[in-house]
């Protein structure tokens, strides 16, 4: 078994890093995404890894009563997109690949066909405030490539309940 180190924590989630590290010798080779191989979590007094090939980005959160953790992979060969959102139990087993759904914001209305979302990522999942006050999880949404104009990649951030892996309003939309 590899030592791991600890990265960062962020929403009661850790990123860990192996000890076989790729990277320039100036920098903290622990800050480059490309070293990272788990992420871990507690639940019921134990440590739960989800551990993932070298070279994968990822973004993972953990709901506020700690029973289901979002992990939003990218570069990944176990989930590539657009099927590269993930829900797991608080155990650590697999809950849900999560499906990208049509978009619904104004960007993908003002055009005259249904879009289906390719893939997501972006800086989410994160926490964020839904139209009655209530913090939610978002996750970003992919508008396929071929919709790619001067402004960039556009992308539409809807509330996810990780209960039941359902889509809900839209938070944000706009190009990165």
């Amino acid at each position: 078994m590899k030592n791991f180190t600890e990265v960062a924590i962020k929403d009661n989630v850790r990123f860990r890093f192996s000890d076989t590290l790729s990277g320039e010798s100036n920098i903290n080779p622990a800050k480059n995404p490309l070293n990272w191989e788990a992420i871990e979590w507690e639940e019921a007094e134990h440590i739960v890894e989800i551990k993932f090939e070298k070279g994968t980005l990822l973004k993972a959160m953990i709901d506020e009563n700690k029973e289901k953790c979002l992990a939003v992979y990218e570069r990944s060969k176990t989930y590539p997109i657009p099927k590269n959102g993930v829900i797991y139990n608080s155990d650590g087993s697999l809950f849900k690949i999560l499906e990208p759904p049509v978009l619904v914001g104004n960007i993908a209305l003002s055009i005259s066909e249904n879009i289906k979302g390719n893939g997501f990522g972006g800086l989410y999942p994160t926490w964020l405030s839904n139209s009655k006050g209530d913090k939610v999880i978002g996750i970003s949404i992919m508008f396929p490539p071929k919709y790619r104009n001067r402004y960039g990649d556009f992308f539409e951030v809807r509330e996810l309940d990780l209960e039941t892996g359902e889509f809900g309003e839209v938070l944000q939309e706009g190009a990165i």
